[in-house]
């Protein structure tokens, strides 16, 4: 994978002053982002996975390496238009600090957006071909189950834990 430096991404910005880059977390960010944003983008506008920039690995995965990215610009003098777009996680329950450009989801996370009636009701009507199936009722179980994930992820996370999501599953 070509991965460009956080400085030749500056320099691209200082030589191109249409360039506007959001940088997410991972590939299904990316391709959730451009489908939400479809034929309404502006072709100055990328989405770029954070894989794409050379950074140290760093505690927090991808999420870690966006923050960290996001700080190093805001320490320097730099006129760049870019802005990261991450998982909330824990951040507003815990009261974490979020960089100037950094925006987080509205939910704990990107799918957080899909768990919706309409939604649940397209896959399960046209994805799996089933009429039968209420995806309200699919909605109030798969809510209660994740309560419980939930506070065990939270404790974990409270704790340092580092309960991986299959560990967390397993548990449950």
């Amino acid at each position: 994978m070509l991965r460009r430096s956080p400085e030749a991404i500056v320099t691209a910005h200082a030589m191109d002053q249409a360039r506007r880059e959001l940088f997410v977390e991972g590939p299904r960010d990316r391709l959730f982002l451009s489908w939400l944003a479809s034929s309404g983008k502006d072709p100055n506008v990328s989405i770029i996975e954070i894989d794409f920039v050379e950074l140290p690995e760093l505690p927090g995965g991808n999420k870690g390496r966006l923050i960290y990215f996001a700080e190093q610009l805001g320490r320097g003098a730099c006129d760049v238009r870019i802005q990261m777009f991450a998982d909330a996680d824990w951040d507003r329950l815990l009261e974490r600090p979020v960089p100037a450009r950094v925006w987080i989801t509205d939910h704990r996370d990107m799918e957080g957006y899909l768990l919706r009636v309409e939604c649940l009701e397209k896959v399960l009507r046209l994805g799996l071909g089933n009429a039968a199936v209420s995806a309200e009722v699919v909605l109030t179980s798969i809510k209660e189950h994740a309560r419980r994930l939930c506070l065990l992820r939270l404790t974990s996370e409270i704790h340092g834990l580092a309960f991986s999501a299959s560990s967390a599953e397993s548990v449950g």
